[in-house]
């Protein structure tokens, strides 16, 4: 990220109002309703986060070795070692999305199997490890309701927020993952290849094995690398870039 910086905006004073009540009858805002189309559609555009391309040094300040992380070839024309990444944002928001739509199973057809608990686990952890990292100090304060005998919790915070909408601005301008070299990128000779979690792999194969219409393991890779080989080939013969539009 040396060439276009992602800019931080504060907006001071602004207010989210949390509902005191919400009965059964009150739909409260989208957030909070049943499944629908326009539901699905709001929380989509929150999950919605598109692959971008940072230098070798930006991974070093993250902390990580750049030897161990997948690169884009530098005559992919992006400048020299490019490494594909995400903002974590984006994927808290779409566990949250995951496990909202565990609520409803019956509506989304979620499958009730192994695979897809230890996915739902994995957001658990994501959410949790997020908010104990990043600590604020909010506080709230109590009110008197009506005839309630004890104090009730007013939830009312006066926050300045990061400005989610340009972050997402951002990454819809710098999004790579239309060139279809970059989409469909295959390990090149030398890259570090972690190991699957075993248990993890057995689950899948015993997934696919009960769902022979699900393409497995064998076949998935098979089909990208023929999508990556297809890709390059016109690249190459075209010099132009495969371009591929997609919404996630």
């Amino acid at each position: 990220m040396d060439n276009t910086k992602v800019k931080t905006n504060l907006r001071p004073n602004e207010v989210f109002k949390t509902p005191q009540v919400l009965s059964l009858r009150s739909n409260g805002t989208i957030w909070q309703q049943s499944p629908s189309p326009e539901v699905d559609a709001a929380w989509h555009t929150l999950t919605t986060g598109y692959p971008f391309l940072i230098t070798e040094n930006d991974m070093r300040i993250l902390g990580k070795d750049p030897d161990r992380y997948i690169s884009v070839p530098q005559s992919f024309g992006y400048g020299e070692k490019k490494f594909i990444t995400r903002f974590a944002h984006t994927h808290n928001i779409h566990c949250l999305d995951h496990i909202r739509k565990r609520l409803y199973r019956d509506y989304y057809k979620y499958p009730n199997d192994t695979l897809d608990w230890i996915y739902t686990k994995h957001c658990l952890h994501a959410l949790i490890d997020y908010l104990t990292c990043h600590v604020e100090y909010d506080v709230f304060n109590y009110i008197w309701v009506g005839e309630e005998p004890t104090a009730d919790p007013e939830l009312t915070y006066n926050r300045q927020c990061r400005d989610l909408e340009a972050m997402m601005r951002w990454t819809e301008d710098n999004r790579v993952d239309k060139d279809l070299r970059v989409f469909y990128i295959q390990p090149a000779e030398g890259d570090h290849i972690f190991p699957p979690d075993a248990e993890f792999r057995n689950l899948e194969k015993e997934y696919d094995q009960s769902h022979p219409d699900r393409p497995s393991m064998e076949e998935r890779q098979k089909a990208y690398r023929k999508a990556y080989q297809d890709a390059i080939g016109y690249w190459q013969e075209t010099g132009e870039v495969p371009i591929e539009e997609r919404e996630w």
